[in-house]
Formats: structure tokens, C-alpha cells, sequence
């Protein structure tokens, strides 16, 4: 369309939808012959939203899918994956952050693994918490002295530990080959996504 594109879509499972004011919609388009990806930005108004979200777990999320028909997205609301993800970002100042120039791929999950440690972290205090009155059905002793216990106990807080300090240290790269303007490789790309992948796995497995 004259201006920008009229978009047209159905996309699923977007948390917090019950309170977003704009969200970013991945699209594609095809350019002669092949399908060029762009992301968008939509505000509230244009959507409409389905409630699928029934699960046992993660309710809390707010997961609804969305549904966009013929909304008018100006051009200056429309960007290609390449520069969404790789920037730097149009209008770009110098002094603004470096995430606006920088290739965000790297940085995209951080604030998630943030999110999964300390929510981690939490449980199992308050489980150890619970632990020290809790009585046990079978032995009429306290839980908190099982060896069983104690040993899954130990475990998880070994594998919460060992995910924060990867994350941190990841973040403390990021950071600093951010600042620096230092260009990160894809290889090392790869393997901050593998570690990430990892630290997920061991904050999983931090149960009793």
C-alpha cells in the first residue's frame, strides 16, 4: 500500500496480551520469487484476540492468539529482519545504548534466563522453607532430616548455582563486547544459545 504494507495475519500464543499496548508481529513477504522476512510494530487497537490459552501450567501467562485484518502498517512501523536483528537500528544517535546498533541476536534471551533462575530460585526457598516444620506422614521426623531430601536439595541448589554464574558471565561479555563495539561471531553465537540451552535444562532439573 501506498505508505507501508496492509497486514493480514494470525499468530499464536502471545503472553501478556491482556495488557500490551503495541506488540511486534514477525511477517513475511515475497520479493520476487522469495520470501524476505520483516518484523512490525502493532498497536492494541489493530488486534484482535482469541482466548486459547487452557493449560494446566503457565496460566498466568496471559497466552492469547492474535488476529490482525487489513491494519495499515507505515513504513516507518516495518523492519527487515536483517536490520531488526543485526542493526543498527534507524535513528540511531551517538550516546544512545549500544543495543540500538548492535546485532541483537546474542541478547535477545538474557532477560528471560533472568526471569527462569529467579522464579527457581524462589521455589526452592520456599520449599526449604516448608521443609524445616514439615513432618513426615511415614517416619513422624522432620523432612528436613532426610538424607534423601538433603542430597536433592544440595543437588538443585549446585544446578541453580551453576546456571547463574553461566548466565552472568555471558551477560558480562555481552555487555562489554557491546560497549566496546567488539563483533561477536557466529560461532560464539552459537555456543552463548547452546550454554543458554543448558543452563535451562539444569534450572529444570532443579527439583525435589
Amino acid at each position: 500500500a501506498e505508505g507501508g504494507y496492509v497486514l493480514n495475519g494470525h499468530w499464536r500464543f502471545l503472553s501478556g496480551a491482556d495488557r500490551i499496548d503495541w506488540v511486534l508481529l514477525p511477517v513475511s513477504q515475497m520479493v520476487e520469487g522469495k520470501s524476505v522476512g520483516w518484523m512490525t510494530l502493532v498497536p492494541r487497537a489493530d488486534m484482535a484476540f482469541d482466548d486459547t490459552w487452557f493449560v494446566n501450567g503457565l496460566q498466568g501467562t496471559g497466552s492469547k492468539d492474535v488476529i490482525v485484518k487489513d491494519a495499515f502498517v507505515p513504513h516507518h512501523r516495518a523492519l527487515p529482519f536483517d536490520v531488526f536483528w543485526r542493526g543498527p537500528a534507524p535513528g540511531h544517535q551517538p550516546g544512545d545504548s549500544f543495543l540500538s546498533r548492535r546485532d541483537m541476536r546474542g541478547f535477545m534471551g538474557s532477560g528471560v534466563m533472568g526471569a527462569l533462575i529467579g522464579t527457581a530460585e524462589g521455589a526452592l526457598q520456599a520449599y526449604v522453607d516448608m521443609t524445616r516444620k514439615r513432618i513426615s506422614a511415614m517416619s513422624r521426623k522432620t523432612v528436613a532430616d532426610s538424607e534423601i531430601v538433603q542430597i536433592r536439595l544440595a543437588e538443585s541448589a549446585v544446578d541453580l548455582r551453576a546456571a547463574r554464574q553461566m548466565i552472568e558471565q555471558q551477560n558480562i561479555f555481552m555487555r562489554e563486547a557491546g560497549e566496546s563495539d567488539t563483533p561477536i561471531a557466529d560461532e560464539l553465537l552459537i555456543e552463548i544459545a547452546r550454554d543458554r540451552a543448558l543452563a535451562t535444562r539444569q534450572i529444570g532439573r532443579a527439583h525435589v
